[in-house]
């Protein structure tokens, strides 16, 4: 089966990629209409914007494709977004959503921009008018997504609905391994760029408990996954107006956690409406 530029799917996912855009889809049709006559300009600003569409699996004749958030997005028609933004660092995904933009009708609308989304965001959020609202997607491949600026500015805008695909496995796996400390200085600056400060301490705790004259045992992570995303969600926590208390453990083909699918709130007034939707959706979806 061949595809235009605009069809290039990108080559990951699996039934944890269609859980998370079957939540981020029931939340964009529920904030809109809510939003329909408040008045407010709404966006919609995807931060890893991929290509437009997912291939998760191949059937037999190779043609297994979903709508990626991207498309997701436009559809949203009981109360369209006024505009959408979509970044994505690669030229070729780039040059794939301005197509899908053509196609679509949606240049008014709709606009691609290549670059860094640590550095594109901050810049559209300080733009942003009193009167703008908007919800952010962050779905990075990995551990794309710094916590200064990107998290504490979109936080900080007192304007922004966001939901952020946390990369649990990965800084499981390699940044804090089961025994042992943190391998290097780089993955420690890592832990840092990630989570805004060194979550290490709370991270880790003695297997053994020494004596003055001993020397230092091993450590461990303390609760492994679950650890890791209690300690990003708090910190989410000190940043936001309110974080959702439920999320969803992403997992691939061997059930390992991969991803955690996490909803905070930046406006103080109308946090609680939001988080409480959210936590409605993570529960029962």
């Amino acid at each position: 089966m061949s595809h235009s530029v605009s069809e290039r799917p990108q080559r990951f996912g699996g039934e944890w990629t269609g859980s998370k855009l079957k939540i981020l889809q029931a939340y964009l049709e529920t904030y809109t209409t809510l939003m329909k006559n408040q008045g407010f300009t709404l966006y919609y600003v995807d931060a890893f914007a991929g290509s437009g569409s997912v291939k998760v699996a191949e059937d037999a004749d190779g043609s297994s494709f979903l709508n990626g958030s991207v498309q997701i997005a436009l559809d949203i028609d009981n109360r369209p977004f006024d505009h959408l933004l979509f970044v994505d660092i690669d030229a070729r995904n780039v040059e794939s959503l301005q197509e899908l933009i053509r196609n679509r009708n949606e240049q008014g609308r709709a606009e691609a921009r290549r670059g860094n989304a640590n550095d594109l965001l901050p810049r559209f959020l300080n733009d942003m008018g009193s009167f703008d609202r908007a919800v952010v997607f962050l779905d990075p491949f990995g551990a794309q997504v710094d916590w200064r600026p990107t998290v504490r500015s979109i936080a900080r805008s007192e304007k922004c609905d966001t939901w952020i695909l946390f990369p649990s496995g990965y800084i499981r796996r390699f940044l804090i391994p089961r025994r042992g400390t943190v391998r290097s200085e780089a993955d420690r600056n890592e832990l840092i760029r990630v989570f805004g400060d060194d979550p290490t301490a709370e991270l880790q705790r003695p297997v053994s408990q020494p004596s003055f004259f001993d020397p230092p045992g091993e450590v461990e992570t303390a609760a492994g996954t679950a650890a890791i995303v209690a300690a990003y969600q708090r910190r989410l926590g000190q940043e936001f107006a309110e974080v959702a208390a439920a999320s969803r453990t992403l997992r691939n083909s061997n059930n390992a956690p991969i991803y955690e699918f996490m909803f905070a709130a930046a406006n103080p007034r109308g946090a609680a409406k939001a988080v409480e939707i959210a936590n409605h959706i993570l529960t029962r979806l």
